[in-house]
């Protein structure tokens, strides 16, 4: 099921239209902001995320511990205004994910936050055996093909430049 639109989850108004379903949903698919919910049979979610800047994307991390049964996490950033700042790294203390085998980052750019998002599921993903970095994005910026290659090819070089020396052993990365 694919879901988007500007709900409010503690309302419960989207809810209320897929209420019948959502017990037995195995793939979801949500374009929201914080959702706050618990899908216990969810095997697949996939967020599709506006980026600006250097914002830090944990906070929506909870989704996935709402999701105890999920083996595939994919999270897209789409890019409005991607910049390199450097700042401190941000931490989330969360329980580790007993089932969450794969987990996906499309629109990796090579930021502070990218990096945060990968380490947090390196972290806690007990189960962890693939995380998948893909520096393509759908971003609403007019990019020449040959200005979004170079950005393309800057974000696989952060990406094995940061990653690589910390994936832990058992653990496939694949840059894409």
């Amino acid at each position: 099921m694919s879901i988007d639109g500007n709900y409010n989850l503690e309302k419960g108004n989207l809810f209320d239209e897929i209420y019948c379903y959502i017990s037995n949903l195995l793939v979801l698919e949500l374009h929201l902001h914080r959702p706050r919910v618990i899908l216990p049979k969810l095997k697949q979610l996939i967020l599709n995320v506006g980026a600006w800047q250097d914002s830090c994307y944990l906070a929506l991390t909870p989704v996935v511990s709402a999701c105890p049964n999920l083996r595939i996490f994919t999270i897209q950033l789409i890019w409005f205004a991607p910049e390199m700042i450097i700042r401190k790294m941000k931490k989330l203390n969360m329980p580790t994910h007993q089932h969450l085998e794969v987990v996906e980052i499309r629109g990796y750019y090579g930021r502070t936050s990218d990096l945060e998002l990968a380490m947090h599921f390196m972290r806690i993903g007990v189960a962890l055996k693939k995380l998948v970095i893909d520096p393509k994005s759908p971003n609403a910026r007019r990019l020449t093909k040959e200005d979004k290659i170079k950005e393309e090819d800057a974000a696989r070089c952060c990406a094995h430049q940061h990653l690589k020396p910390i994936t832990p052993v058992g653990l496939e990365l694949v840059i894409l």
